[in-house]
């Protein structure tokens, strides 16, 4: 037996046999094309395939991270210098099209690695990722070696078209020998739940050898023997399946997708606590209408069965950037139009969405909560506007409930208001991904600056226990819905805190 060492992507135990996966180098055979207008056909017909199995995945994605980053992939295809450099390399160079799609690659891959910009370095892998698509597309490449039984993936690198084309269904675990714990593939793994690491010398991995995954230890076993795989064995029936049950606090979920509400993980917490809406409105030329998103709300509602529903409206902007919702672009679009200050742009598909919850909100217990919160005065126009709506159902004779309504405390403004707040509220939820950004000054897009961040979230533990003390004054619940609720770890932390409810990833209730 011997084993590897690694940094840990996502904690957990398995157990089974390697496959190891080769990613497609991208050699292309033939360079030059003697009818460059049909290589342009070609071209025009993958980029529309690409696209369209990109807005298949976002809509089969389990989490809304993923669905983020095939958003972004999706539009690198209907980026003008993406398009332009294709078509260009056909056109004007008498390329074909698969040789266009590699120089594309390297084009863009060192024009965002030249660049001082972390967000833009980020997409290297976005870009390749992307082409990648491409190259599979025209070269009719397929995965026809698929394990078919559990397996453990190994790999000297991944990206998210590699996971979704492997799928979570019989794959174990995932050991890899490069990478980054902050790649869009090793978020999409954490929210997938999958046990992984980033391990050196991967190469002593074979296909078809048995491999025990310890990536909350940070050590993959090769060929363990009897004992350690006993010892594994017995540790993980005896661990606790659900590190949040029995918490003196209630746990939600969080989700992207209605797909995602089932009875067996309404069985293991207490309702929903963040659904996110924008996702309804990804990949689509215009906002999805009343009666579409009514019929999402009441869905859910029904099969919550009595349990809290709170529904965020919609929350596009900065990386969360939706098609048929387009703004203009903004030197830092994290502190420009995004969440609730998007809806005096849009006032009529605001007004869609709050009829659609007011009408479906006579069929549960339903919630609303806005994002980006950062004065009394916003919250105070939505009640005017939430008190309008009402009327106008009531003049149509149509059916509605005004549910409660809470507040995202996700910037600093909201935590050191949230006295006044709360007055104007009937909850708080805390968004903790976005509140650390703010309160620390930390691009959440860029894994360069994990050094700096405070792990100990002293900060925005003052900040948070500000937010709690005065919901407890004015008689309001507060939670968490950031990824931070999903670390069991800090449980403790802000249950001292005074938080009421935890609302986590449903990944985060099966460790």
């Amino acid at each position: 037996m011997t084993y590897l060492h690694g940094k840990v992507i996502c904690g957990g135990t398995a157990l089974g046999t390697a496959y190891v996966f080769h990613r497609n180098a991208g050699q292309v055979k033939e360079c030059k094309t003697a009818c460059p207008a049909d290589e342009q056909h070609r071209l025009e017909n993958a980029v529309e395939a690409v696209k369209e199995e990109l807005t298949g995945c976002a809509q089969q994605a389990k989490s809304d991270t993923a669905k983020e980053i095939f958003e972004i992939h999706r539009m690198m295809l209907e980026d003008d210098d993406v398009l332009d450099f294709l078509h260009n390399a056909v056109e004007n160079d008498g390329l074909t099209a698969q040789k266009a799609v590699f120089q594309a690659e390297q084009y863009f891959s060192q024009l965002f690695r030249d660049t001082p910009d972390d967000y833009m370095i980020a997409r290297i892998d976005d870009i390749r990722d992307v082409c990648g698509r491409l190259t599979a597309y025209l070269s009719d490449e397929k995965y026809a070696d698929k394990p078919h039984e559990p397996f453990i993936l190994a790999a000297n690198e991944l990206l998210p078209a590699d996971l979704m084309r492997f799928g979570a269904e019989n794959m174990k675990g995932i050991v890899l020998g490069s990478g980054s714990v902050y790649s869009h593939a090793s978020i999409m793994i954490k929210e997938m739940g999958i046990p992984a690491l980033i391990c050196e010398n991967i190469n002593e991995i074979k296909t078809g050898m048995s491999v025990l995954l310890d990536a909350d230890g940070g050590t993959a076993y090769l060929e363990p023997d009897e004992e350690t795989v006993r010892r594994f064995s017995c540790f993980k029936q005896s661990a606790v399946s659900n590190p949040f049950e029995g918490l003196p606090c209630k746990i939600y979920v969080n989700i992207a997708n209605p797909s995602e509400v089932s009875g067996e993980l309404l069985k293991k917490c207490d309702g929903i606590g963040l659904f996110r809406t924008e996702y309804l409105y990804f990949g689509r030329t215009d906002p999805p209408g009343e009666d579409e998103q009514f019929a999402i709300y009441k869905e859910i509602l029904e099969k919550a069965d009595g349990k809290n529903v709170t529904v965020r409206t919609f929350d596009t902007g900065s990386d969360k950037a939706a098609e048929c919702l387009p703004l203009e672009k903004e030197e830092n679009p994290a502190l420009g139009f995004r969440g609730l200050r998007v809806y005096s742009l849009y006032p009529e598909v605001f007004k869609t969405q709050l009829r659609a919850l007011l009408r479906a909100a006579v069929y549960g217990n339903l919630r609303i909560m806005y994002p980006m919160v950062t004065s009394c005065s916003e919250t105070e126009e939505i009640r005017r506007i939430i008190l309008q709506t009402a009327h106008e159902l009531s003049e149509q004779g149509i059916p509605y409930k005004i549910p409660l309504q809470g507040a995202m405390i996700e910037t600093p403004a909201a935590a050191l208001l949230s006295g006044k707040l709360a007055q104007t509220v009937d909850f708080f939820s805390v968004g903790t991904n976005d509140l650390v950004q703010y309160t620390l000054a930390l691009d959440r897009q860029s894994g360069r600056l994990d050094s700096f961040n405070d792990k100990s979230y002293e900060a925005v533990t003052a900040l948070i226990k500000t937010a709690a003390e005065n919901a407890r004054k004015n008689g309001i619940e507060i939670g968490i819905c950031g990824e931070l609720a999903s670390q069991p770890e800090l449980t403790g932390k802000w249950l001292e805190a005074g938080i009421d409810y935890l609302s986590v990833s449903p990944a985060a209730l099966k460790k």
